[in-house]
């Protein structure tokens, strides 16, 4: 007999809630009279119209029409039926719902399809963390896991996991009556040249889990000794591995390590952005919990947006990046879409040769620190980065610059904030203003557009091992 969640439960659940501070994570609240009002989230507006009143729980927008509750508000925004809403209010004010029996039917409060495959996760990372701590196929990434100077604690803390191949976890997870129809939906089994088999093989596992912490998707990384056999032999494949997309995760708007950043972050009033799992968890290892990374793909908008939401309006978000050509790449193209979802960032970027991990390795969070000393705000960032001797250019690489700059202004929905960028990039390069603007109205035609920025990781092709 299916659960259910009985109205009791339901009543409890959204007494528990208040509607302006789940609405607070999606637009910036101000106290208007006994209420308050925003811009509303669910349409592009400068001036606000959007009106949440605390007597009766309801928010409306004068705008666009919108109106509802605080389940109305989680299933739009969420993109969750009415079930899946409750369990993601019960999840956000720590309730544990208790999924009752019921003779009648009652498809509206039953269990949600979502639970169900948060469950099938669930049980997929405990499969892989005993694996990696008692599988004796897992001691070279037990010692792997030792050199990087990552302690048991904080291993365990990150739910790290191995996966031995084949279809150990797919049997495994059939054996708890999980169906093979939603292991592969879940993107966690595979039709393979050989039959069905775990989609990640032989691999160090990183799950990835959503704002309340319930594992979505995984990150599977090869140990170096593997990656260079492979290499050796002539076989092409990815150090990572990423979950595609599923009912459960989608890699444009999940951001790793937010759930356990998110407190630590409002507490230090900033959040740092890292390139990888393992920079987050060094960095976590020294004190430094307000750290978080995008995986599988580049910094998208719907990321940016919410970790601005997860530090709150006065505190600051750093995009910290290698500083080989693939990280400077990375971060003009982070800062870049920062701007045009109109969330204000700061860059710095490592010495040449290094990464976070293996700096706070080496010197700890007081070396970081340095680092992070040296940071710059997103325009000043991007003009010296993208003409470091702005007196050199020639007439045509200058252009080729402002043109590279006007394709983010364009998208900055803030006139004041896009005017104060014109008169950026008008001082460092020693132009008129007013040509600026004007080839800004004209909206030239430039060789990129704003979605070149956004280009995902390859997925790689799938290896026997």
């Amino acid at each position: 007999m299916a659960g259910f969640i009985g109205e009791e439960q339901v009543r409890r659940i959204k007494e528990a809630v208040e509607l302006a501070e789940v609405m607070a994570d999606y637009t910036t609240l101000k106290q208007s009279g006994v209420n308050l009002t925003g811009c509303c989230p669910f349409h592009h507006e400068r001036t606000p119209s959007m009106y949440v009143y605390t007597d009766d729980q309801h928010y409306h927008c004068f705008g666009c029409g919108v109106h509802g509750d605080v389940v109305t508000l989680i299933q739009e925004k969420e993109g969750l039926d009415f079930i899946g809403a409750m369990e993601w209010l019960a999840r956000r004010a720590g309730i544990e719902i208790e999924y009752e029996k019921s003779n009648q039917q009652e498809p509206r409060m039953q269990k949600s399809e979502r639970q169900r495959y948060i469950d099938i996760m669930e049980a997929a990372t405990a499969f892989f963390e005993n694996e990696l701590w008692t599988s004796e196929h897992a001691r070279a990434t037990r010692e792997y896991l030792q050199v990087r100077g990552l302690s048991m604690q904080v291993n365990k803390s990150f739910r790290l996991g191995w996966a031995p191949g084949r279809d150990a976890m797919t049997k495994h997870l059939q054996s708890y009556g999980f169906t093979l129809d939603d292991l592969k939906l879940l993107d966690i089994t595979v039709q393979g040249e050989h039959g069905i088999q775990d989609r990640f093989r032989q691999r160090l596992m990183f799950p990835i889990s959503d704002r309340f912490g319930h594992v979505v998707a995984f990150s599977g990384r090869l140990l170096p000794e593997t990656e260079k056999k492979f290499k050796e032999q002539g076989i092409g494949v990815g150090k990572y591995i990423n979950s595609r997309d599923t009912p459960l995760y989608h890699k444009s708007n999940i951001v790793f390590n937010l759930h356990l950043a998110r407190p630590a972050a409002r507490e230090v009033k900033r959040i740092i952005v890292m390139e990888g799992p393992t920079d987050v968890m060094a960095a976590h290892q020294q004190g430094m919990k307000e750290c978080v990374a995008v995986l599988g793909t580049a910094l998208t908008m719907q990321h940016a947006k919410q970790i601005t939401q997860s530090v709150g309006h006065d505190g600051k978000v750093i995009l910290l990046f290698d500083g080989d050509a693939a990280g400077q790449k990375n971060s003009i193209r982070a800062v870049k879409t920062c701007m045009q979802s109109g969330v204000s960032s700061q860059a710095a970027v490592l010495p040449e040769g290094h990464d976070p991990a293996e700096l706070l390795t080496k010197e700890s969070a007081a070396g970081l620190e340095k680092v992070l000393l040296g940071r710059q705000n997103d325009i000043d960032y991007l003009l010296e980065h993208l003409a470091p001797r702005p007196y050199e250019l020639d007439s045509r690489g200058q252009l080729a610059v402002i043109d590279e700059l006007l394709i983010v202004l364009r998208d900055i929905q803030d006139e004041g904030l896009r005017e104060a960028f014109l008169n950026d990039i008008a001082t460092y390069l020693n132009i008129d203003e007013h040509k600026l603007k004007r080839r800004l109205q004209q909206g030239v035609n430039t060789p990129a557009r704003a979605a070149d920025y956004f280009e995902d990781e390859e997925d790689q092709e799938l290896v026997e091992l």
